[in-house]
């Protein structure tokens, strides 16, 4: 484990990669006793430090079934000085989504006074609010002074874009906003244009700012312009009628790489954190080109990594896709007697530590159309929503033999008891496309012409929604799609 960069509120830290008998799903980075971070990939950047002040940090790495490795070695990195600094956003030029009247523009947000306020439009949700600084600035604390109507759900996001931005990245989220005064620290980033989205209202009402004040540098001074290393080694390690697995060589950088982009071609595909990825949603029998690029927390991008191809299989002929005849979700705790399949969502997130909010999803297909054997058999679920605190988290299919469950009366108290049997995992990362199941073994082995599946989240505290067979728009409820022959 080692130190790869501080600033005056944050330390950047990597490691080596651990081994597992059957696979590391994540690591807990701990400062001195007390939990810091948990991550999927192998390296972390640990924010809200005190300026000039050591810290001591180690890494524990764990699997899926829960167990915890011993600690690595100790590093120890204290932070940059704090100097002060003006508010960059003063007076500058600030754009909303809405606003409830006159009186309460989004420059009411920006104008120094505690007496003049932005409010949006009431009982809609989301709503954003962002300041154009002018030119990149390097940007490390935001203070948000609510008005009583605030946001309980809400991202800070950022954009070096030029003109409208159009691009953004999340650099802080929560899902516990409480009002009043938000001094929020986060690592060095080059940023023109500062966001507040809020996703969830505190109450009733809108959302309202008195002001939404910017710390960093104005001078352009000390901004990261340095871009991370490129990817090496990229390569196919496994490919389905519908998705194809890459892994690559971790990228480095002067501070630290915070994630890598995929494409497919000139498409952006994946956003991950880890060093590797499945692009699911694809066609059988189609040659892709995929490359990686690597970032950076400032938001500098790498050069692309080497190409690789690969086709997925498959045979395209007549394709039989089954609608799923039964799905819902169930969740623990005070909800465990609750049903949830009359929903035009299927929520999937673990949270092993509150039963009340980890959630299982629970999918059915009738097979008793099929004759002799399939060839292919993939399920394909869309993400309609990708949770406020999850960037890109893993998802596991698992079959079950047990079909008598009904989305009517399925809860958390009735819900099938076998382990079921493990058919894969993706990694969900974006929303709007497919993530797909490879669960051929499975369907062969059932004879009785009804398959069902549990579909379980990988990542503590990390979930998205997926469509159901409710869902107003056909073309995006979960279907089993099947080659015979």
């Amino acid at each position: 484990m080692a130190v790869t960069g501080t600033t005056s509120s944050s330390v950047s830290l990597s490691w080596n990669a651990s081994t597992d008998n059957v696979g590391v799903t994540g690591y807990e980075v701990f400062n001195g006793s007390a939990p810091a971070a948990s991550v999927t990939g192998t390296n972390a950047t640990i924010s809200g430090l005190s300026a000039n002040t050591t810290y001591t940090f180690t890494v524990k790495a764990k699997d899926a079934a829960g167990n915890i490795s011993g600690a690595s070695n100790a590093v120890t990195a204290t932070t940059n000085n704090d100097t002060a600094s003006p508010n960059l956003a003063l007076n500058k030029t600030a754009v909303a989504s809405s606003s409830e009247a006159s009186g309460l523009e989004p420059a009411k947000a920006f104008d120094g006074s505690q007496a003049t306020r932005w409010a949006s439009a009431e009982g809609a949700d989301p709503q954003w609010i962002y300041v154009d600084l002018g030119a990149v600035k390097n940007i490390n604390r935001i203070k948000l002074n609510w008005e009583a109507a605030y946001a309980k759900n809400y991202k800070i996001q950022v954009s070096v874009d030029d003109g409208a931005p159009t691009h953004w990245t999340d650099v802080f989220s929560t899902t516990t906003g409480n009002g009043a005064m938000d001094d929020i620290s986060i690592p060095d980033q080059n940023a023109r244009y500062v966001r507040m989205y809020g996703t969830a209202r505190g109450t009733s009402y809108g959302y309202s700012l008195y002001e939404f004040e910017v710390y960093g540098t104005d001078s352009g001074g000390g901004l990261d312009t340095e871009v991370p290393s490129a990817p090496g080694n990229l390569a196919v390690t496994n490919a389905t009628s519908s998705s194809v697995t890459l892994s690559w060589s971790a990228a480095t950088d002067n501070v630290g790489v915070t994630g890598y982009e995929i494409y497919n071609g000139p498409t952006l595909a994946a956003t991950v954190t880890d060093t590797e990825a499945t692009v699911s949603g694809l066609n059988a029998n189609t040659a892709y080109t995929f490359t990686v690029k690597a970032k950076d927390a400032a938001g500098n991008v790498s050069a692309a990594s080497n190409e690789v191809s690969a086709t997925t299989s498959g045979d395209t002929t007549n394709p039989v896709k089954l609608t799923a005849i039964e799905d819902s979700f169930v969740r623990g705790g005070t909800y465990a007697g609750d049903n949830y399949g009359s929903l035009n969502a299927m929520t999937v997130k673990l949270r092993s530590s509150n039963a009340s909010y980890d959630r299982t999803g629970y999918v059915k297909f009738d097979t008793s159309s099929l004759s002799g054997t399939v060839s292919s058999a993939i399920i394909k679920i869309y993400v309609t929503n990708i949770h406020s605190n999850t960037t890109s988290y893993k998802m596991e299919a698992r079959g079950i033999s047990n079909d008598v469950w009904s989305e009517t009366s399925i809860n958390a108290t009735n819900q099938p008891t076998e382990a079921g049997t493990a058919l894969g995992t993706v990694t969900v990362s974006q929303e709007g496309v497919y993530v797909s199941f490879d669960v051929t073994s499975f369907v062969n082995n059932q004879s009785d012409g009804t398959v069902s599946f549990r579909i379980v989240g990988l990542d503590e505290d990390m979930g998205a929604d997926f469509a159901s067979k409710e869902n107003s728009d056909p073309a995006i409820r979960p279907v089993l799609v099947i080659n015979e022959g």
